[in-house]
Formats: structure tokens, C-alpha cells, sequence
């Protein structure tokens, strides 16, 4: 009696604890922090945005009708009126699928950073996603290449590059 005392007292609450709380879905993506990073030249930059959809930015959404791929990682919030200068990266792939993929620059319709107020051209890339999940969930991948300084003679070395951006919904503007 004692024993089934301790595993009814014990065990059960762990049982509703689980069942309540519950754990994401493997495939919902949706993890909390969104976030573009990589290494320009041996430094590492980040674009670490907040928990909410859109403000501040870090997204991605599929366009079908194209069909392509935006992603977007900004400090600051990005609204459909902003004019792309607003944002710190902006990756536009097309064509492109909603589903995991490697891309080379030859699908890269825009693909630009913005680094202490200079906006760097990306001249090659490779973008790999590596998730692509449901609305409300990650877009995932990797990328490196190579950027120029938007009318200046700088280039820099991309490596390391990854993402996870939530994902908006289709033609997200």
C-alpha cells in the first residue's frame, strides 16, 4: 500500500505536469530568440532580435506566386512602408521552394547587409535552409560568401552565417 501511495503521489503529478506543459513540435521550429549572424572579415556580427513576430525583425516568408524566398533580420522594426534601406540583412531567393534547399548567388534576386551604417553587397553566396517549417515556426539555414561596400573598394570574407527567423505567413507584404 505504501508503495502504490508513493507512485500515485509521486508519479502522477509528473504524468499532468508533462501532459499539460507539453513540448514544442518538431515541427513547429519556433524555439524563442530569431537571430542572422555571421563572420565578416574575422568578426562576428549579429543581428539578435527579439520574441515578437515582426518588431523587432527577424522573419521569413514565402512568396508562391513568384515563387521565391524573403528573409529579413533588422535592429529596428520593418514595416511594409519602410524602404529596404531599413534593413541590416535582406536575403530575396528566386526562384525559390518553401522547403529545405541550397542556393548559389545565381538565385539571389537581392542579397545585401548593412554593418555600422555601410551597406555591403553580397558579390557570391551559398544559403543553404535547412528547415523550413510551418507559419509561426523557423526558416533555419547556413550561408558564407563574399560582400563589396556599396560604392566604396572594400570587400569582406562571410563565414560562419546562420539564421533562424520566424516564419510569416505567404506574401508576407
Amino acid at each position: 500500500m505504501k508503495k502504490r501511495w508513493y507512485v500515485s503521489v509521486m508519479i502522477i503529478p509528473l504524468i499532468v505536469l508533462a501532459l499539460f506543459t507539453g513540448c514544442p513540435s518538431k515541427d513547429s521550429g519556433a524555439t524563442g530568440t530569431y537571430y542572422i549572424r555571421a563572420t565578416f572579415d574575422g568578426t562576428t556580427h549579429e543581428w539578435k532580435l527579439g520574441l515578437t513576430d515582426i518588431e523587432p525583425n527577424a522573419f521569413g516568408s514565402y512568396y508562391p506566386s513568384d515563387p521565391g524566398v524573403e528573409l529579413v533580420g533588422s535592429q529596428t522594426a520593418v514595416t511594409s512602408t519602410a524602404p529596404e534601406p531599413a534593413y541590416s540583412v535582406y536575403f530575396y531567393i528566386l526562384p525559390a521552394t518553401d522547403t529545405p534547399a541550397s542556393y548559389t548567388m545565381t538565385q539571389m534576386d537581392t542579397a545585401y547587409v548593412r554593418i555600422n551604417g555601410t551597406y555591403w553587397d553580397f558579390t557570391a553566396i551559398t544559403l543553404e535552409i535547412t528547415a523550413f517549417n510551418g507559419v509561426g515556426g523557423t526558416i533555419d539555414g547556413t550561408f558564407s560568401g563574399t560582400v563589396d561596400e556599396f560604392g566604396g573598394l572594400g570587400t569582406m570574407t562571410v563565414t560562419n552565417g546562420e539564421f533562424m527567423v520566424k516564419r510569416a505567413v505567404n506574401d508576407a507584404w
